[in-house]
């Protein structure tokens, strides 16, 4: 097996790891043309800084807060609670590992 085929592999291992919430994320946003995938990313990378967040994303502190309710919504989940947090988080780490990888084979 060449070494290629094994990154292969190990790729779509790690992406059976990317939580439901965030697939849903995604359909979400395609469906609706909505952007709380975004939202949730930048939130995260800005340490759950709410203020950081909508001025990144350019938008309104108020804007910002609707879409993180309309997100705990969806979901039915709370943003605030860690386990949940952490399965976000490494999910948009295995994204994010994916894309890079990928773009450099």
């Amino acid at each position: 097996m060449s070494m290629s085929t094994t990154n292969d592999l190990y790729k779509i291992n790690l992406l059976t790891l990317v939580h439901p919430y965030i697939k849903k994320l995604i359909k979400f946003d395609d469906q609706n043309k909505t952007e709380l995938f975004k939202t949730l990313k930048t939130y995260l990378e800005n340490n759950r800084n709410a203020n950081d967040t909508s001025i990144q994303l350019n938008i309104h502190r108020s804007t910002f807060f609707y879409r993180y309710n309309k997100i705990q919504g969806l979901l039915d989940i709370s943003l605030g609670n860690n386990n949940n947090l952490f399965k976000l988080e490494l999910s948009f780490k295995i994204l994010d590992y994916n894309t890079l990888t990928k773009s450099k084979l």
